[in-house]
């Protein structure tokens, strides 16, 4: 539940572009936290650019893709 609210405070509405941000502080703050809550729970994450991120949970070829906002 915490991670949820920590989520949810961010409050991740796109913003003026940034260069290291392209959606804005905020979306960039969220997709950095949920990232962070990804790998305390154990999975490989992947950050590019602050366009998108995503988890990564065991190895090979084969894996299961989940997208989210």
């Amino acid at each position: 539940m915490k991670s949820i609210i920590d989520l949810v405070n961010i409050g991740s509405i796109k913003e003026e572009l940034k260069i290291d941000a392209p959606f804005g502080e905020k979306p960039k703050a969220a997709l950095v936290k949920a990232l962070e809550i990804a790998e305390d729970l154990g999975f490989k994450t992947k950050n590019s650019d602050n366009y998108i991120g995503y988890a990564q949970y065991g190895e090979g070829e084969n894996y299961i893709g989940v997208l989210g906002h």
